[in-house]
């Protein structure tokens, strides 16, 4: 991860794949208002956030206790202004 990059994480149990196209629109305006913040508070953000999406897994099987994730680092361009 660059210098002055921002990131965060999400998980969820959605049927589709995530990308940086069909994310859910709140959490763009989360990552923004965080770059918002960031600069605000005399740091660089860049305009480049990396979201960490844990994707809860449905067809495992039995529970036991156990939660598995599909984990995927993507990458969402945010407005700035």
């Amino acid at each position: 991860m660059a210098a002055g990059s921002s990131w965060t994480t999400k998980a969820t149990a959605k049927a589709d794949e995530i990308t940086a196209q069909n994310i859910y629109p709140g959490y763009k305006r989360q990552l923004e208002m965080y770059q918002f913040l960031i600069e605000k508070a005399g740091f660089n953000a860049d305009a480049r956030i990396w979201l960490v999406y844990a994707n809860g897994i449905k067809d495992v099987g039995a529970f036991n206790d156990v939660l598995k994730f599909r984990t995927r680092m993507i990458s969402v361009d945010c407005d700035r202004s």
